[in-house]
């Protein structure tokens, strides 16, 4: 089990309990999708457990037109803009 921390077409970063040991095949299966890639590194976070960065397969690329986490934040989505307060008449 890992969480799905961070997506993109060519990489993946995984939250998980127990370290990854670097080069070791991984697979991300969620909502029909399976992914495949191999862990390149991992960082420890003492409260949390161990990021592991994953390089995705050239055959598992992924898209958001394919699957797209509920969680996921665009970094090029355009900021909410609030709207100015109405004038007092």
């Amino acid at each position: 089990m890992a969480n799905l921390e961070e997506i993109g077409p060519r990489r993946a970063s995984l939250l998980v309990e127990a370290r990854i040991p670097r080069g070791a095949l991984t697979t991300i299966e969620t909502q029909g999708q399976r992914l495949q890639g191999y862990a390149r590194g991992a960082v420890h976070e003492a409260l949390l457990g161990w990021f592991v960065d994953v390089r995705l397969a050239p055959d598992s690329s992924w898209s958001r037109g394919h699957y797209s986490p509920e969680h996921l934040l665009s970094a090029f989505r355009t900021p909410c803009r609030r709207t100015p307060p109405k004038a007092k008449t």
